[in-house]
C-alpha cells in the first residue's frame, strides 16, 4: 500500500565527539511496514554553521540505517526523502507499483515522501528554519505542553492542509489545519512524537496526480 509515512529515529541529543546513529522507517504511525527503497533514497545531515553531508543507508532488520559523527556543538538535522516511483490506484482505494493495465484502474499515482528530525549536540541551539524541502514541516517552539510549527510547499506556507500527530506507543492522536501563515499549535506530553502533512497536486503528461507526505519526529521531554 503506497500511501504510507517515513519517519526519522535518532537520539534528541548527543555530545561533541560522540557516534550517533539513525533509522530511517517505513510503515504508518510508527508501526513499521517493510522498508524504503534504498537506491531510491536519500538522506542528508545538516550541521551548524551550514555545512551538508549526503550519510550512506545500510539495509538493516528495520529499516535503513545510518551513522554520523558530532563534530560541533549545535543543531543537527536530519533530512530524508524517498522517491517511491509511480503506483496504479484502483477503484477499491488501494494502489499497485507501476502502470497496471486493468479496467478497476481509476489514475495513475506519483509519490515522494520527505522526513525531517532534529538534533541537539551540546549545549541547546536554536532550531533551524527551511531547508527549501518540496513539502517540509519546520518546529518553530517547542514548550513542556504545547509545540508551534510551520508547514511548507515549495518554500511557501502552505494555508488550510491537515496537520495529524501521533505520539508512538500510545492510543493518542492529534489533528488540527493550518492557518493563513501555514502554522500550527498542537497540544503535547512526554514522548516520540510524529507530525504529517500530505499534499496532492495535480500531475502532468501521464501522471493524474502527484502525491507528497512529509514527517517531522520529536521527542519531547516534560
Amino acid at each position: 500500500m503506497a500511501p504510507h509515512n517515513l519517519w526519522l529515529r535518532c537520539s534528541a541529543r548527543g555530545e561533541v565527539g560522540q557516534y550517533l546513529r539513525c533509522t530511517l522507517l517505513y510503515g504508518h504511525h510508527f508501526k513499521v511496514e517493510g522498508q524504503a527503497d534504498p537506491s531510491n533514497t536519500r538522506l542528508s545531515l545538516e550541521i551548524p554553521a551550514g555545512e551538508c553531508r549526503r550519510l550512506e543507508l545500510e539495509p538493516q532488520a528495520d529499516g535503513l540505517v545510518a551513522g554520523f559523527s558530532c563534530e560541533r556543538p549545535g543543531v543537527y538535522s536530519l533530512l530524508a526523502e524517498y522517491d517511491l516511483g509511480v503506483y496504479s490506484h484502483l477503484k477499491d482505494g488501494s494502489y499497485l507499483r507501476g502502470r497496471v493495465s486493468r479496467e478497476d484502474v481509476t489514475r495513475i499515482v506519483h509519490f515522494r515522501h520527505f522526513a525531517k528530525t532534529i538534533v541537539t549536540i551540546g549545549d541547546q541551539g536554536n532550531w533551524p528554519g527551511s531547508y527549501g524541502m518540496p513539502l517540509e514541516i519546520i518546529p518553530l517552539r517547542l514548550d513542556r505542553d504545547e509545540v508551534d510549527i510551520l508547514v511548507q510547499a515549495g518554500g511557501r506556507p502552505l494555508v488550510n492542509n491537515q496537520v495529524f500527530a501521533h505520539c508512538n506507543g500510545r492510543a493518542v492522536s492529534r489533528f488540527t489545519r493550518t492557518g493563513p501563515d501555514g502554522k500550527v499549535s498542537l497540544g503535547v506530553f512526554q514522548g516520540e512524537w510524529m507530525f504529517i502533512v500530505r499534499l496532492e497536486t495535480e500531475g502532468e503528461k501521464d501522471i493524474d496526480a502527484r502525491i507528497q507526505g512529509a514527517t517531522l519526529t520529536l521527542n519531547v521531554n516534560t
